[in-house]
């Protein structure tokens, strides 16, 4: 959304003075649709930000992925964020920089996070550096509850690779 938002009685707005185009996660009820509460994802660079398929944990928290972007898919950064399920706040933001620009899902299980996507060049994530091996290899990283990367594996082709979200799978 660009400019501000409605939903019932609660309207948000988008960063930069209505001037950036922002994702938005809502939690609506499931018995008359009004919104518990609805968060704006900042573009953080002043472009735009995207999320893909939130998904719950087993605390009924929200995780997401999405990029941030400085302008339509220039500079883009990846992200993953975990919202309180009750109240929308921000638990934790894990941002990958400008090597990972494709952040398209994750899967919350057992108190840990797998974030997929796909970058390029040289990418380091806590402990753990990682190093493509085309244009864009495809990644899957895991986060623990406290958004510290555990482990990863890369998936590297002959060609640009990366993560696409089709009918709830990764492929």
């Amino acid at each position: 959304f660009k400019a501000e938002i409605t939903f019932g009685s609660t309207t948000i707005q988008s960063d930069h003075g209505g001037t950036s185009q922002n994702a938005f996660v809502a939690k609506l009820s499931a018995t008359d649709g009004t919104a518990a509460w609805v968060r704006t994802i900042s573009s953080a660079l002043g472009g735009y930000s995207s999320v893909y398929r939130p998904t719950f944990n087993g605390d009924g928290d929200v995780i997401v992925g999405g990029e941030r972007c400085a302008s339509e898919w220039l500079y883009c950064s990846a992200f993953v964020q975990l919202l309180d399920g009750d109240t929308g706040a921000t638990i934790w933001v894990k941002d990958f920089g400008p090597q990972m620009t494709r952040a398209v899902g994750t899967v919350a299980k057992d108190d840990m996070y797998y974030v997929s996507g796909g970058f390029s060049g040289d990418m380091s994530v806590d402990n753990l550096t990682l190093t493509a091996e085309t244009a864009m290899d495809a990644v899957t990283i895991v986060l623990d509850s406290d958004a510290v990367a555990q482990w990863a594996v890369m998936i590297a082709g002959q060609a640009d690779d990366g993560i696409q979200w089709r009918e709830s799978n990764f492929v």
